[in-house]
């Protein structure tokens, strides 16, 4: 579906990856699951998310225990 990406991913990128999964995913039913990571929650992102018809699900760590 999506290439990997070779840099980090910043707000940019991430609104990016999020764009072209609403082209696969068109007329599916998408959730959005955002953990801590700054670039999750920038204030480009809390737009962009709150544009779309989509559901969120908040309160995850940056990164999951082993």
């Amino acid at each position: 579906m999506l290439p990997p990406q070779a840099r980090r991913y910043d707000t940019a990128g991430l609104i990016e990856v999020l764009e072209r999964m609403k082209v696969f995913y068109r007329g599916g039913r998408v959730v959005l699951v955002r953990d801590g990571l700054s670039a999750h929650w920038s204030r480009a992102i809390r737009a962009w998310v709150a544009e779309q018809d989509c559901s969120s699900r908040n309160g995850y760590p940056p990164t999951l225990p082993s």
